[in-house]
């Protein structure tokens, strides 16, 4: 029987080394431009899922150190509950709670030390924004000799630290599942964050329950954190399909339930449609990064001593108003849920969680907004911003705020 036509052997394919392959690939600037999606291994959500802190601390040793806020993590009885739960487990841990609201260097560096004496293998941070930064900073630098400050200001990258397991009692900074950490240098009156790829965490988990204590001032300010952070992380230049979807997902669980939160702070159903929407507007915000409000909060917050998630929820309007004409498309889909107007919707938000009336107590008039433009440029935030804003973007940003 004659040979089929298509019998003939082929001569063996040449393999290309990787390099070569990709360079024939002639793939443009915007399709070479790969995006990586990274987040914490293993989330915990629901009410009461607190409880099992112990059987999954097991996993990284027996002796831990739980890192908490002065008065949040006690107030919520988170603090209660993890220590049941390690001691359920047989577990062994050392107590740190006098994480403040602006976590600084030596802040970390005590908590640092009492990791090494208590010879740790794993971190717990439990309470808001600020103890979760100061214990993800402490696990993440524990393999570290230098000071904290090191890190803070020259970038350094560090090696792999602990194991940290995030417990947040706020539904605000997402921090639980977010690789830096927001920490302040009294030193220089800097406020700033290190991102390290050793800080994200192992375990994050986000009992709504434990949102129960927060009293209304404190639900305002955080949720306008979270809130700010979902439209920024949407209109980043850096978004994604992927964070696209959680960050649109996040504002409207905000939008929708903030308010109830701030008023009713029993409602459990809001509760948790809050503590989801923190949590996923983290992880967008993580792939993603934040834009101008961030990059500007922090120097005013230092400046002024006010909360962040306030500052950051007065600011929003105004950026959102300056970046109107870049990200249009982005903003038009946000109007979906908030309704047409998003700046003046925000701003009627913000009255009703009392921000402004908050934001007065502090003396803005007494900053210098050419210095808070200064400060504001370094920021990373800046960069992912859908306008690229100048020193006088900022200035305006401040002038506008002023004359409210």
């Amino acid at each position: 029987m004659p040979a089929a036509p298509f019998s003939k052997k082929k001569p063996a394919r040449r393999h290309l080394p990787l390099a070569a392959r990709l360079r024939r690939c002639r793939l443009t600037p915007v399709e070479n431009a790969a995006k990586t999606f990274k987040t914490v291994p293993v989330i915990l959500t629901g009410c009461g899922c607190v409880r099992q802190t112990g059987d999954l601390a097991g996993a990284f040793g027996d002796r831990g150190v739980i890192v908490a806020g002065a008065t949040s993590g006690v107030a919520s009885g988170a603090v209660e509950a993890i220590c049941a739960s390690l001691a359920w487990s047989g577990l062994a841990w050392e107590l740190f709670d006098g994480v403040t609201s602006e976590p600084t260097v030596s802040d970390v560096d005590s908590i640092r030390r009492l990791v090494r004496a208590a010879k740790a293998s794993f971190v717990v941070g439990v309470g808001g924004g600020s103890a979760m930064d100061a214990a993800k900073a402490a696990a993440g630098l524990a393999a570290e000799a230098e000071p904290t400050a090191v890190f803070l200001h020259e970038g350094k990258e560090a090696r792999p630290g602990l194991p940290l397991i995030a417990v947040p009692t706020t539904s605000g900074s997402g921090a639980e599942v977010t690789p830096n950490a927001v920490i302040t240098d009294p030193v220089s009156d800097t406020k700033q964050s290190i991102r390290n790829g050793s800080f994200l965490g192992a375990v994050a988990i986000a009992d709504p329950e434990l949102t129960l204590s927060c009293p209304p001032r404190v639900s305002a300010h955080s949720g306008a954190d979270a809130l700010t952070q979902a439209i920024e992380a949407f209109v980043s230049l850096n978004a994604t399909p992927l964070t696209d979807a959680l960050s649109l997902e996040a504002a409207r669980l905000m939008w929708e339930n903030l308010e109830r939160v701030y008023v009713h702070g029993g409602d459990m159903e809001a509760r948790t449609a809050c503590s989801y929407g923190s949590l996923l507007a983290g992880i967008a915000l993580s792939n993603a990064r934040l834009g101008a409000v961030h990059g500007m909060a922090h120097p005013v917050g230092v400046r002024l001593a006010a909360p962040h998630g306030l500052v950051s929820g007065v600011l929003l309007p105004e950026v959102v108003r300056a970046n109107a004409p870049f990200a249009r498309e982005k903003y038009a889909r946000l109007e979906d849920i908030t309704g047409p107007g998003l700046p003046e919707r925000l701003e009627a938000l913000n009255e009703s969680l009392g921000l402004y009336a908050d934001f007065a107590a502090y003396p803005l008039e007494t900053l210098d907004f050419a210095v808070i433009a200064e400060e504001s440029m370094p920021s990373g935030s800046l960069k992912a911003n859908p306008k690229k804003f100048e020193k006088e973007d900022v200035i305006s940003v401040m002038e506008r705020l002023a004359s409210r």
